[in-house]
This record gives C-alpha cells, structure tokens and sequence, in this order.
C-alpha cells in the first residue's frame, strides 16, 4: 500500500493510502478500503503497520477480531470435531482439529482446557464465531501451534501490538538485555519463555511498564535492577 501517513495521528475519514488490484496486504481494526482502493481511517490513533498488516492504534479495551489477526488462544472445551477457544473477544474461536500441521484423523493435537495456542484467524463474520487456524496455506506451521510452557501475560490491545511494529523499540529494548522467546498477539496477549524464571518476571513487568514509560525510563528501570 502506497501510505502517505506514517505513525501518525489520524482521524476518521482521513484517506490514509490507496492499493490496487495487484497489492496483497491485510487492513487491521480502524481502517476501511473503499471501492477505488482508497484506505480511510475510521476509528481515530496511530496508524501502524507490521509487513503486509495495518491497522489504527486505538486505547480500546475489548479485543475485535479481524481477519488474518494472528492471536493467542486459550482452550475452553471441544466441540464435535473442533476446539473452543478464548480469544478475549465476545466471541470464542472455532479451532478444528485438523487446523495443525500434519493434523490428521489418526494424529490429532492433544489439547487440554487452558492449553495456549498460537495461530491467524481465517474467518471473520459479523455474530458468528471467527475461525481459527494454526497452519500455514503451506501446510507447515510457521511457528503457530500450541504454546507449550512459558507465561502468558494480558496487556493493553495498544501495548502488544507495539511488539509488532517494524524495528519495534520495546522489542530491541528487550531483546538487548534479555534472552527469550515471544510470540505476540493482536489480541492484547503476550506469550513469553526463557530459562531464568527471574528474567520472565523481569521481561513482563517492563512490558506491563511500557503502557506509560518512555523507552529511557525503561532502559533506567533495567539499570536499576528494579525487578530483581
């Protein structure tokens, strides 16, 4: 998408940029394309975008699916051949058992209540359960799937989804005094593992701190020792 607006503000109805038939990009929460592939804004924040994926920063609290979100699920239960996942919208996920890599009748995933899963939503419709899928088009993974150990923390929709931006400083502030693995979610959720339980206490404080702390308060708290 040709964007004219960079992480700026933008109000509703402003046009925030244009693609044609030939652009593959995915529009998150706040933005709308118009039939001559003009973007406008239609919820007021900071337009941001992550590779192909853009979308408004706004302060809301309840999460809205939109397709091609990738976001962390928490399983509820099972439904015929399909699991039921929270993902912190009204509305739970439908998972299928077979939405896995090398999935099959004989090889299903062995999902318990509260088992965190990592994966895109494939299918968004007004008052119906958005689907849910953790297989790439490929058939791999692509790092989706269950989320084994590790600690899940819930932030601000805003505060996650800063982890995902291009170059995001929160994420190269962490990544340069802390080894971890993450995965991020549009849904306000944030899965973290390392093999000091000290640095996974560490690493979801100054992410919870991160709502209102500049980049140079943060990097003053890790001097500090604040968390240890």
């Amino acid at each position: 998408m040709d964007v004219s607006l960079g992480n700026t503000t933008v109000l509703p109805g402003d046009i925030v940029g244009s693609c044609n038939e030939d652009t593959v990009l995915s529009l998150g929460p706040g933005l709308h394309q118009k039939e001559n592939g003009d973007v406008i804004a239609i919820k007021p924040g900071l337009l941001k975008h992550a590779k192909d994926k853009y979308w408004v920063d706004t302060p809301q609290k309840r999460y809205v699916p939109m397709l091609g979100d990738m976001v962390i699920g928490i399983i509820t239960g099972k439904l015929g051949e399909s699991f039921k996942v929270d993902i912190g919208s009204y509305l739970p996920a439908q998972l299928s058992f077979y939405a896995f890599e090398g999935a099959t009748k004989k090889n299903k995933p062995d999902l318990k209540v509260g088992s965190l899963v990592y994966g895109k939503l494939t299918s968004v419709i007004k008052d119906i359960e958005p689907v849910m899928e953790c297989v790439h088009r490929s058939g791999k993974a692509k790092l989706m799937g269950q989320l084994e150990e590790g600690y899940m923390l819930r932030c601000p929709l805003h505060v996650s989804r800063s982890l995902l931006v291009k170059d995001s400083p929160l994420l190269l502030l962490l990544q340069k005094n802390y080894t971890f693995e993450i995965a991020v979610g549009m849904n306000g959720r944030v899965w973290l593992d390392t093999s000091k339980i000290g640095d996974m206490i560490k690493l979801a404080n100054l992410i919870q701190d991160s709502e209102y702390d500049s980049m140079e308060k943060l990097g003053e708290t890790i001097k500090s020792k604040k968390y240890e």
